[in-house]
């Protein structure tokens, strides 16, 4: 039978729910499943069936509207990205304006990735680096990063201040989007000391929707101290990572 338009199932002649019945093969028998309305129902209801692709283990969930979605059981374990950066084969980041006396750095760039530890169900892509949000929910974020640099002035008073973002939707542009995270450290020169290496960590849960992107960003902003000043930002020409650690950088991303 093949109906154009919608089919309604009336209760039957003692007013039970009504109900539809799927049967088994006739060699088998005559079992058979229903699917049935409820018996009491405050108001009129309407169930949409998913539009997504199942996948081995996903179950049928559904929000507030009756929308359905195959999706995990286990979300967490599904939706899991831990992206690190494991030696220096993407290259240091040239710092605009750093590493000159009196000359003003604004400058944010994506965090870069070489290697990933784990991505399940391939939703980070590592020349971007970009995690792309299959499911809307609430994510735990981490990020972290080790700077390395040997700045003008590795002299008492002088430090280097860096910003480490998770910027969601920046479509390709490290100053887009909107930044739904953030944590600022500055570390400062120690004499004698040749090089600075400290790290800046960010974590946290944020409500993310199916289909947002999630960056890494790097923000450097300040002005670089006079050469005649004793105290001050100072900025280095490049951004480095530091070689003591096995991890520059960790990106990692958690559905709950």
């Amino acid at each position: 039978m093949d109906v154009a338009g919608n089919i309604s199932v009336s209760t039957n002649a003692t007013g039970t729910a009504s109900s539809v019945k799927f049967y088994e093969n006739s060699s088998n028998g005559t079992n058979s499943v229903s699917l049935q309305a409820p018996s009491n129902l405050g108001t009129d209801r309407s169930i949409t069936l998913p539009s997504n692709t199942p996948s081995n283990g996903y179950v049928l969930k559904t929000n507030d509207l009756g929308v359905t979605e195959w999706g995990p059981v286990n979300p967490a374990s599904a939706t899991l990205a831990s992206i690190s950066l494991s030696n220096s084969s993407s290259g240091s980041t040239p710092i605009i304006n750093g590493g000159t006396g009196g000359t003003t750095v604004n400058q944010r760039f994506f965090q870069k990735f070489d290697n990933m530890v784990t991505d399940p169900n391939d939703r980070f892509e590592v020349s971007t680096g970009t995690y792309r949000v299959f499911q809307s929910g609430i994510y735990l974020i981490t990020a972290y990063i080790m700077p390395n640099a040997a700045p003008n002035r590795n002299e008492m008073g002088f430090y280097y201040p860096v910003n480490l973002e998770i910027r969601k939707n920046c479509a390709g542009n490290p100053s887009g989007g909107t930044n739904i995270m953030d944590n600022a450290t500055i570390r400062w020169a120690t004499p004698g000391q040749p090089i600075l290496r400290y790290s800046v960590v960010v974590t946290g849960m944020v409500s993310l929707n199916a289909g947002d992107t999630l960056n890494t960003v790097i923000y450097v902003n300040g002005t670089n101290a006079l050469s005649s000043n004793s105290s001050g930002i100072s900025y280095p020409s490049n951004f480095t990572y530091a070689t003591i650690s096995d991890f520059k950088a960790l990106f990692s991303v958690t559905a709950l």
